[in-house]
């Protein structure tokens, strides 16, 4: 079975409000984003990340890296810089994400 029809089959999963569905619906997001990350269809990606980020209730920092990363690919700057603002403000010191995507997304914006 193709990555992305695994995805797109636990999708109908996350109509539940339990915290078990919301977990699934959260990761099967992710792996979406993940997939056209591969792909290089950046916002595509973006687009299951904002929903893993959602469903995460914005505290995954992994999600919010990945989701900020195809922002800054998809020349989405100011997405990116917002998003790296709210992982920054819940985990000041998470691993490269200043350097990475925040600087560079800010430089852009410059250029």
């Amino acid at each position: 079975m193709g990555a992305r029809r695994w995805g797109r089959l636990w999708l109908p999963r996350c109509r539940g409000s339990d915290r078990l569905s919301l977990q699934s619906c959260y990761k099967a997001y992710e792996y979406l984003g993940f997939i056209m990350e591969k792909e290089q269809s950046y916002k595509d990606a973006a687009a299951n990340y904002e929903l893993a980020w959602k469903y995460s209730h914005y505290a995954n920092p992994a999600v919010g890296f990945k989701l900020a990363f195809n922002y800054l690919k998809g020349k989405k700057f100011v997405e990116a810089i917002e998003v790296c603002h709210n992982v920054l403000e819940k985990y000041p010191n998470y691993p490269k994400i200043r350097e990475e995507i925040l600087v560079k997304a800010q430089g852009s914006l410059r250029a």
